[in-house]
Order: C-alpha cells, then structure tokens, then sequence
C-alpha cells in the first residue's frame, strides 16, 4: 500500500467528511448554508461555504490533517489531542501540535489560511470536517506513516504514547 492510500483512509479531507449543511430551507429540505472541502491541487483544499447558491472560499488548508485522540483519556485532561497536518514530499510543511478541543478550529487556521476564522458557522463546519481519529483506529501502517512524516516533532513521542495506552503523556506537553 502506497503513502497516498494511506493517507486517504486517515487524514483526507476531500473523503472523510465530504460537506457540511448548517441551514436547510424550512419547506423545500434544501440546503441553503453548506460547507464543503474541495480539492485545489494535490496537497491543498479549499473549504467552500456555498449560500443560496453562491460559493465563497473560507479557508486554504492542508489536504491532509486530523485531530488524534487518546482511547482511554486522562480524567484530568479528557478534552486534548494531537493536531496532525501535512504535505506529503514537503517536509517545511508539516504541523504537529497537542491542542484542546475548543483551540481546534484556531489551531487549524494557523496551519492554513482561513479568511473569515471568526464565523460561528465556518467553525462549526470546521469542527465537523477535520477528522477526529482514535489512535486505535490507525492501522500500523498508517501510524508509522505520519510518524515517519513528522520525524523530529515532539508530538511523536506523544503520539508512541497513546499507542501504548499512555493517555497522560499529554500532561507534559504545553499546549495550544
């Protein structure tokens, strides 16, 4: 299995989640605030809100990211996890970082280029497109994958950590 089918099964955000409606017309059922990721190029995606037909870009992000969690959380620090996005090939543009929950959508635009970072319904939409993976669910060669991409970052040792059961290892990290 190659790194791109890897990274499709995991990280992709053109395939994980796929868009998002937020307002649906009251007697038509249609959909009339909608987000949506949408390829750019190879490594890039655009996220879409489409309103009453018109399109609008809100971000410019990573094709590749996710939000890693712990299976067993630490009763003290239940709500952190591992913010992973990448460019395959690019190893400046690679980002690794533990982040609460509620920074998930701040942490995302300083990875990317977000345009309207405030809106309630772009960070809503946000929310719900970034894939949030258990690291259990990570086959090993997916694992080794983005360990492999982001090489000296210290959340790798975090991230060895949630593998072997180690949810408190997040306590040790400062972060965002």
């Amino acid at each position: 299995m190659d790194s791109l089918q890897l990274q499709t099964q995991t990280l992709d955000l053109t395939v994980y989640r796929g868009s998002t409606c937020l307002a649906m017309a009251k007697d038509s059922g249609e959909c009339v605030d909608e987000f949506k990721a949408v390829e750019r190029n190879d490594w890039l995606v655009n996220i879409l809100r489409i309103r009453k037909g018109r399109s609008e870009v809100y971000a410019t992000l990573p094709r590749y990211m996710g939000f890693i969690t712990c299976d067993n959380p630490s009763p003290i620090l239940p709500n952190y996890g591992v913010l992973v996005a990448y460019t395959p090939h690019i190893s400046s543009r690679v980002y690794g970082r533990v982040v609460r929950v509620s920074k998930l959508v701040e942490a995302v635009c300083m990875v990317g280029d977000c345009r309207r970072p405030g809106s309630m319904p772009f960070k809503i939409a946000l929310r719900m497109m970034v894939p949030i993976i258990s690291i259990s669910r990570l086959s090993p060669g997916d694992f080794d994958y983005i360990v492999r991409v982001l090489g000296s970052n210290p959340v790798v040792g975090v991230l060895n950590a949630f593998r072997a059961g180690d949810c408190r290892a997040i306590e040790y990290c400062i972060p965002y």
